[in-house]
């Protein structure tokens, strides 16, 4: 199947709506699939493949707003694509596996150059998700390293929510970060998926059902915050030896709410205030299949760090596909007031509005304990009702018996 086969597919089925500049990001993928399937022929010769210097075949750079589709269109090239050496990794996480790698190769003459013949003999076609840099330490690494993968022939299909030349627009040392957007510029066809209905807000529902609760104004807040962490405590079969337990992350140790096999909890502060990296929130995402973040405050100019932290523990978690439980006195689209990181947080609500939907929870296969167990508890109650009303009649016919 192709990438325009598999798209049809989806619109036949129902779920999907058409959007025309999505279509036309397909058929840029289309275009991409067909020239990286001519280039695996078995055309020439293995001797001539040893000689020829590999042939870079120019990728797919997609950006636009949040919730556009960029990444579902990504995805469709990767999964049609029939071919072993390709990966598909969030741009964070790759990163976070280059800092790895150099860490293992400090005492090597060129350690980027060992770290791109690694990535080449694994994938030479890259898929990187929501690339953007903001780290003068990411911003220096991409320079040799992507110089090293486009000279071993690279294939880069990656989406973005900016275009390639304001790629760390405002970041320390930009000038010499300049040949990484050169070089996207030249081995990759920039296309705008354009302005259009964010599709994780319309599959999405309004508010997520603990939200909904808050929304009763003759309700205190107290009483609100109460009756959601009740809810979620029962929803998720949270027994009390799972309270109060603290675990290792990183060789640093960080105190949780609640945690069991497939479910941890945080306060915001534990998770989100003291210093946490990108790495730390993998770590949870590979570990965990349900997470909850209570007490999100509302974010402003004065703690943008932990807005920061905050939009990359849920990057993590919504590309690893979790199932993520926020607590908060705010509505999602009026919990970021600061200006740093205004635009990036318009895809934070978009992920977070969709990770608390009925259709996100539905795509997670055997992750979604939180529905589950309600409709055990939903079960166990109308057992212990029904108990309790056949004991009723069974009391008032012995008295009437009397």
């Amino acid at each position: 199947m192709t990438p325009v086969e598999s798209y049809k597919r989806d619109l036949e089925q129902g779920g999907f709506q058409y959007d025309p500049a999505q279509e036309k990001v397909v058929h840029y993928a289309q275009s991409l699939y067909v020239s990286l399937l001519q280039r695996n022929e078995p055309t020439v010769s293995l001797w001539q493949r040893w000689w020829h210097k590999p042939t870079t075949i120019r990728g797919l750079y997609i950006w636009g707003g949040v919730g556009r589709g960029k990444t579902w269109i990504m995805d469709k090239l990767h999964h049609t694509l029939p071919m072993q050496k390709k990966c598909r990794i969030h741009f964070h996480q790759f990163m976070q596996n280059i800092h790895i790698q150099l860490r293992d190769l400090t005492h090597q003459a060129n350690p980027l150059e060992q770290v791109a013949e690694n990535i080449i003999k694994q994938a030479d076609v890259l898929f990187l998700d929501e690339f953007h840099v903001n780290d003068i330490a990411d911003a220096m690494l991409c320079v040799g390293l992507f110089k090293a993968l486009y000279a071993r022939g690279m294939t880069l299909i990656t989406t973005s929510n900016i275009k390639i030349s304001e790629l760390y627009q405002e970041g320390l040392q930009r000038d010499q970060f300049m040949p990484v957007i050169h070089l996207l510029e030249k081995f990759t066809t920039e296309i705008e998926l354009k302005a259009g209905a964010d599709f994780r807000f319309r599959d999405a529902k309004e508010q997520n059902k603990e939200q909904k609760k808050g929304q009763n104004k003759e309700q205190k807040d107290e009483e609100v915050h109460e009756a959601v962490i009740k809810t979620l405590v029962e929803s998720f079969n949270i027994k009390a030896e799972d309270y109060g337990q603290s675990i290792p992350i990183n060789n640093r140790s960080i105190q949780t709410r609640a945690k069991n096999n497939s479910l941890i909890w945080f306060d915001f502060s534990e998770i989100c205030s003291s210093p946490r990296s990108t790495a730390d929130y993998l770590v949870l995402a590979n570990q965990y299949q349900q997470v909850i973040v209570s007490d999100v405050p509302q974010f402003t100019e004065n703690n943008d760090s932990e807005a920061l932290r905050f939009i990359h523990l849920v990057d993590a978690l919504y590309d690893n596909r979790v199932q993520l439980k926020v607590t908060t006195q705010q509505q999602f689209n009026d919990l970021y007031h600061g200006r740093l990181f205004e635009f990036r947080f318009e895809r934070t609500v978009s992920r977070l509005t969709e990770m608390h939907s009925d259709t996100y929870l539905d795509e997670l296969p055997g992750k979604n304990l939180f529905e589950e167990n309600k409709k055990k508890q939903q079960k166990v109650k109308e057992f212990n009702n029904n108990q309790q009303s056949k004991t009723d009649n069974r009391n008032t016919k012995k008295l009437n018996q009397d």
